[in-house]
């Protein structure tokens, strides 16, 4: 006996029901099973009144004087052991060890400013100008090495400490290293970061660790003067910075770090996360929507100078951060309309490629996660694209394991002081950042690093 066509239909319409059935079960089941267990939040490192005195008798020293003569006053076994060398407007700290086969570390620093800085301390931490990263983190990296040598005994490590100005680069210091045939097991830059809830979106504190630099960009855009030149030049900028010209977009190979992220978020949140795969478009709308700093890198950003004047034109100069999905052709191809529209010119002045990501997978990243996560017991961690300024691009040169993190935490006032000034870091931070360092030196040089399969 045939089937009529409505039974035909009414059992295709139940195979379908029973397959999304299963699916939304599967969903639900990893919704619940995948998800972070507590909240974290980060602990402070309780310090005697003795270490305080410390911090800040030296921290008042370092900003007070030049990085050279306090550095060397500071840590004498660094600079018994080692020597530091002027290349240009930089610093190159080294320490080589007598074993051949000893692994080769790289620590980028960069600087705001070179000369010194006014500083003021108390009992919670000190506070001005160079403190955010900068000096700071310079000084958590040999404060580290000199507990190493304090400890008795040479690190196995051949160490390069790179001190350098933001705005300079490290390519005069990688060059040196380059032509040296330097080669690096491993290169610690900046970049990554520590997150509270509040900046971050999450429940938790997060370590972002940075596996990839996406491309960025400038373009200079110009017109002549004649024919209200700068008329037209305001009206480009206020027309393309109106628009929402660039999408997020979010690529299937990322999903993975979607659905890690998404393991810390509230039930509702983490089961569009947790099934991305089903739900692309909601998860896109949330992420784009709350997690600000995490989104960075699949959307393309840009940011206009002031307008200037050169001879007989007016131009503006527009830098762009570019998202993973997106590439320069692709986005001087989408302003064309704009630069016939207002009779505009254009020119490429500054082009910096993307660096190749390091996989979540490999040893180098568990490594450096097995770090903060020993270092930093209160924090969950996520790999993490960076989509922003980075001032140590040319590190791949002389080493394709360039992971980007500053183990050192600022909470969201302070990345806010950043931004006027008023810079400022506690003594608990920096203690846990130089425990970091130190355990970085000294795992490194026992080569634990390529154990993490």
């Amino acid at each position: 006996m045939f089937l009529t066509f409505s039974d035909v239909l009414s059992t295709i319409v139940l195979i379908l029901f029973f397959i999304c059935f299963v699916f939304v079960c599967i969903a639900l089941v990893r919704t619940m099973l995948f998800k972070n267990d507590q909240i974290r939040v980060l602990n402070r490192t309780s310090l005697s009144s003795d270490k305080i005195s410390e911090y800040q008798k030296n921290m008042v020293y370092l900003f007070n004087n030049e990085i050279v003569e306090a550095l060397t006053q500071l840590f004498p076994n660094c600079f018994s052991n080692g020597e530091i060398k002027k290349i240009n407007d930089s610093y190159l700290y080294t320490y080589r060890n007598n074993n051949f086969e000893a692994e080769g570390l790289l620590i980028n620093v960069p600087i705001s400013k070179m000369d010194k800085n006014e500083i003021t301390v108390n009992m919670q931490g000190a506070m001005g100008e160079n403190t955010y990263n900068s000096k700071t983190q310079l000084y958590c990296v040999f404060d580290a090495l000199e507990n190493v040598f304090l400890q008795g005994g040479d690190p196995n490590v051949n160490l390069s400490i790179a001190i350098y100005e933001k705005i300079k680069t490290n390519e005069d210091i990688i060059n040196y290293l380059y032509e040296k045939d330097e080669k690096m097991s491993l290169i610690l830059g900046e970049g990554g970061k520590i997150l509270d809830p509040i900046t971050s979106g999450f429940r938790s504190y997060y370590a972002l660790i940075g596996v990839g630099i996406n491309e960025q960009f400038t373009i200079r855009y110009k017109t002549k003067k004649i024919g209200k030149g700068k008329e037209r030049i305001e009206d480009f900028i206020s027309e393309i910075t109106d628009k929402e010209l660039f999408e997020m977009q979010i690529e299937k190979e990322m999903y993975p770090a979607v659905m890690r992220i998404a393991k810390d978020m509230t039930f509702g949140n983490r089961f569009i996360l947790n099934n991305i795969t089903l739900f692309p478009k909601l998860g896109k709308r949330i992420i784009e929507e709350e997690f600000t700093e995490i989104n960075k890198a699949w959307i393309t950003r840009c940011s206009c100078s002031d307008i200037k004047e050169e001879d007989n034109n007016f131009y503006v100069d527009i830098k762009f951060y570019v998202s993973s999905n997106e590439d320069y052709s692709k986005i001087i191809n989408m302003f064309d309309s704009y630069v016939i529209k207002y009779g505009l010119e254009y020119t490429v002045i500054n082009k910096k490629e993307k660096s190749p990501k390091i996989s979540y997978h490999s040893a180098v990243y568990k490594f450096v996660k097995s770090l903060v996560d020993e270092c930093f017991s209160d924090l969950y961690t996520s790999s993490y694209v960076i989509n922003d300024e980075v001032y140590d691009r040319e590190s791949q040169k002389i080493g394709g394991n360039v992971i980007r993190f500053i183990p050192i935490y600022y909470s969201r006032d302070a990345l806010i002081s950043m931004k006027t000034g008023d810079e400022e870091v506690t003594f608990s931070s920096m203690d846990k950042a130089t425990r970091f360092y130190e355990e970085m030196i000294i795992q490194v040089g026992g080569k634990q690093w390529k154990n993490k399969i």
